[in-house]
């Protein structure tokens, strides 16, 4: 945390009030590469990571991916192709084809856009996560 401005003391008879702004770093320093690993690992950083998760599809009428940790999902409600690789891109919240086709729309509403504390186990119905990818906060 930062001091952001100097702080603004207000000094009445019975009180005394203080006013301060401070800067949240999301990390002190992010690793220089990513770590990318299968359905189940660990975020060893000290922040929370949003991952990219590549997914292939196996032609079923939708794709429910769940965190059994965390109990967080996101379900894509439409069929794609089967062996369609499927980019899941949580810090951007876009699904898109190796071809450019947006998925995004597709995706339930009660979904909740995986971010990871520290470890998940990845389960996938209606593909098969081929692996997920972050970048670690020190």
């Amino acid at each position: 945390v930062i001091l952001g401005n100097p702080i603004d003391t207000k000094i009445n008879y019975t009180t005394i009030t203080c006013d301060a702004t401070f800067t949240v770093e999301s990390g002190v320093a992010l690793t220089t590469e990513s770590k990318i690993t299968g359905p189940v690992g660990t975020n060893e950083g000290i922040i929370k990571v949003r991952p990219t998760i590549k997914v292939l599809a196996d032609g079923s009428s939708s794709i429910t991916i769940t965190d059994t940790v965390t109990s967080q999902m996101v379900k894509i409600t439409t069929t794609i192709t089967s062996n369609t690789l499927l980019t899941i891109d949580c810090e951007n919240r876009t699904i898109t084809d190796t071809i450019g086709t947006d998925y995004t729309t597709d995706v339930d509403i009660e979904s909740v856009w995986f971010y990871f504390f520290n470890n998940y186990n990845l389960t996938c119905t209606g593909g098969v996560i081929q692996s997920v990818e972050y970048t670690e906060g020190y």
